[in-house]
């Protein structure tokens, strides 16, 4: 009978000892840093503490502890931005030089050249780069849509205009202004949110239309200008020699801006895992200023459960404009 009890009582330790080893403990979690740095300047967080598992928040949208658990609404900025080829003309002399690009807020959405005359356009080519002669492709840039999209609601036509000359031989030192091709692709209104980038509108959602001048009769059908509805761009072209003037215009469909959108919860940035050493410190860089509340989680995690930490820093971002120190003593010479 006292054998018997005694492997009772050994077996019992053993449960107690294992359920010792089981059981999830508190992470530990200090956090310390500079309170101000500049843009671009490294920022060293200094951490003690035991814990298994760490993340950082960088306090930026997109990484804000403060989002973990709730949804970020908002619209983010609007952008244009395409990328323009030119071919099969005349090198060193394009025929026609350009495709000016305008926007209307008051064109009536009648795809005719007088209602298209009847509209007020204003011209923004001087935003964008182009290509100065034939056989360049050249991404346009990006343009912000702030000014020219309304908050109301309202919507924005585009066009972009194409004009080329009848055929001269004796132009370009008897070479001749053979036309040039003008090609707009990846052409797209896309937001630039906390959550990421997305399109607005691609070439298809855009719903170009062609608008065809006096002349343009006389342009062959293989060598008619094709939009989105048939390929992923806007392709201007006609015969290479044409003898009267050219003259069209590709308008877009109705641009409005995007409404607010759930753009979903932050995340933070894994940074050490059970497998990892204790990490004693972290670097970021912070690429615009501004007050950020930076924090840093720690978690243990077993079959019982699951413990964590929080510890934030506030951190203020400034803009390095710049000094200059004179000599100290010790460097005169």
């Amino acid at each position: 009978m006292k054998k018997h009890f005694t492997y009772i009582f050994a077996a019992s330790l053993l449960v107690v000892a294992c359920d010792d080893d089981y059981t999830v403990k508190q992470p530990t979690l200090e956090v310390s840093a500079p309170s101000t740095v500049k843009v671009g300047q490294k920022v060293d967080f200094s951490l003690s503490g035991e814990q298994d598992i760490l993340s950082f928040w960088s306090g930026e949208a997109g990484s804000d502890y403060q989002y973990k658990e709730k949804d970020r609404i908002g619209a983010g900025d609007t952008w244009l931005r395409f990328t323009c080829t030119t071919s099969s003309g005349t090198d060193g002399y394009p025929n026609p030089s350009g495709v000016p690009l305008s926007w209307s807020s008051d064109f009536s959405g009648k795809y005719t050249l007088e209602a298209m005359n009847a509209a007020t356009w204003h011209d923004i080519s001087a935003e964008f780069e182009w290509p100065d002669n034939v056989g360049i492709t050249v991404p346009a840039g990006e343009l912000n849509m702030s000014e020219i999209l309304p908050d109301d609601g309202t919507p924005v036509y585009f066009r972009f205009y194409y004009h080329v000359a009848p055929w001269d031989q004796a132009a370009n030192e008897g070479k001749g202004n053979g036309r040039t091709q003008w090609n707009i692709s990846a052409m797209s209104f896309f937001c630039n949110t906390p959550a990421g980038e997305y399109t607005a509108y691609d070439m298809f959602d855009q719903r170009w239309q062609l608008i065809l001048g006096d002349g343009c009769e006389t342009i062959p059908s293989a060598n008619m200008p094709s939009l989105p509805s048939t390929s992923e761009r806007i392709l201007f072209r006609s015969q290479f020699k044409p003898a009267v003037d050219l003259h069209m215009w590709a308008v877009s469909g109705a641009i409005v801006r995007p409404g607010d959108m759930n753009l979903g919860r932050d995340k933070g940035m894994g940074i050490k895992t059970l497998a990892d050493p204790q990490m004693r410190k972290f670097s970021y860089t912070y690429a615009s200023p501004g007050e950020y509340h930076v924090t840093f989680v720690g978690v243990n995690a077993g079959v019982d459960g699951r413990k964590e930490v929080v510890r934030e820093v506030k951190l203020k971002v400034v803009q390095d404009t710049g000094s200059i120190s004179g000599p100290v003593p010790a460097d005169w010479q």
